[in-house]
């Protein structure tokens, strides 16, 4: 858990083609969220905060395998949650 002065950010990428969205099940020994489908995604680095979109790109290699020229109109949206 970060200290109060610190951020936790999470990048959550959803692939389109063709009017369809490419998901992942998650494993059912997951402590959170087990069995549910969920975008690709997961925890910006520290380092990473200078550039969330290659945070994003780094994810979505890890647990796609997808790489930046496979993609079209990659485009980054950021929102904040409290």
């Amino acid at each position: 858990m970060p200290s109060p002065n610190q951020f936790e950010a999470y990048s959550v990428i959803l692939l389109q083609h063709g009017g369809r969205f490419l998901l992942l099940k998650r494993s059912p020994a997951k402590a959170f969220a087990p069995n549910r489908w969920t975008g690709i995604g997961g925890r910006v680095e520290a380092e990473e905060f200078g550039d969330l979109k290659a945070s994003a790109l780094r994810e979505l290699q890890e647990e796609a395998g997808f790489e930046p020229a496979d993609l079209e109109n990659f485009t980054l949206q950021v929102a904040f949650a409290n």
